[in-house]
């Protein structure tokens, strides 16, 4: 078995998952998900209704942007951002080098470099970047490209936005 594994596996709660974790915390910031929705939303409605003579071209776009927008937030929001895997730690218990790599001071468990405990999710993150409230989840691996994309596709999305709205008024 994982003898060495599960005696410090103990001390700590955290396994590993494939979605993000949930806590009174994560789910006390969901309005933030439905502040969002609500910004889409708005966004959406005073291009699509509001702005005057607007294309099929132009539209087919906008509805692009956004639709890029939506599904990297959507992938952030609900992707776990990595937890370290089980058999790293068994694997550092039995190195040589194991005195190279720190120890969690939260759940007692060998950390790989750049990664860091969130207190939110009650787990130990690989590469882990920061909680962020607007996704309510913590960036960190594997959703850190999505995190990026989303940021991107808002620029593009909004630079396109205040530019259509702004050459329809003039």
């Amino acid at each position: 078995g994982g003898g060495d594994f599960d005696a410090v596996h103990e001390y700590c709660p955290q396994r590993p998952t494939y979605c993000a974790g949930c806590s009174t915390f994560r789910l006390a910031m969901m309005p933030m998900g439905i502040i969002v929705a609500f910004l889409v939303f708005i966004t959406w409605y005073s291009y699509v209704f509001l702005t005057p003579h607007v294309g099929w071209f132009e539209l087919g776009i906008f509805h692009i942007l956004l639709g890029l927008v939506i599904t990297s937030y959507l992938q952030c929001m609900l992707l776990d951002p990595g937890t370290v895997p089980p058999s790293w730690h068994a694997a550092v218990l039995k190195s040589p080098l194991k005195d190279r790599y720190k120890i969690c001071r939260k759940c007692h468990m060998y950390k790989p470099p750049r990664s860091h405990f969130d207190s939110i999710t009650k787990r130990l993150v690989l590469n882990m970047d920061h909680f962020c409230p607007w996704m309510v989840n913590c960036v960190g691996f594997y959703n850190r490209k999505f995190f990026m994309l989303f940021l991107g596709w808002t620029v593009v999305a909004t630079f396109y936005f205040v530019l259509a709205v702004v050459t329809r008024a003039g």
